[in-house]
């Protein structure tokens, strides 16, 4: 119930017409971005901000169906007013969702941390970080010497 509203029925159905379907996939085909049996379509925005999740926990979730089923891709929908909440998502997800898809296809990933402490939370991620007296500190990350980052491989 929002604002002291409820709809009487909270079980809809939306049915897509034949015609509507076949549109959908011209568009995905034209786009480029595989079959449309292997897309998934998250639609990212609410109208109350109360109602929005946040977009980390999108992001979040699209890189843990990622290493469960690597060859989906993602569209992001929404209007043009939660247009700064799927950038937010893409912003966050260029920092740690490509070691997170690498290392479910068994590929060699390794992650700098800078901001934080050590964290690992994919033993198919090598984790390096910078001394604990320069966590959190601007430029820290230039402190990770070449030759740590070279021996985690």
């Amino acid at each position: 119930m929002l604002n002291g509203f409820s709809p009487p029925k909270t079980n809809w159905t939306i049915k897509a017409t034949v015609s509507a379907c076949d549109i959908a996939d011209t568009f995905i085909a034209e786009a480029g971005v595989g079959k449309p049996e292997c897309l998934m379509i998250l639609c990212v925005g609410a109208m109350h901000v109360e109602r929005q999740w946040p977009p980390t926990y999108f992001a979040r979730l699209i890189e843990k169906i990622s290493i469960r089923f690597p060859r989906l891709n993602f569209g992001l929908m929404g209007t043009s007013a939660e247009l700064p909440l799927i950038k937010a998502m893409i912003a966050w997800m260029s920092d740690s969702s490509l070691l997170n898809i690498a290392a479910a296809c068994g590929k060699l990933a390794i992650d700098l941390f800078a901001q934080t402490l050590l964290l690992i939370y994919n033993l198919k991620i090598k984790s390096v970080a910078v001394s604990s007296d320069q966590v959190g500190k601007q430029g820290a990350i230039k402190t990770i010497a070449l030759d740590l980052v070279f021996d985690a491989v």
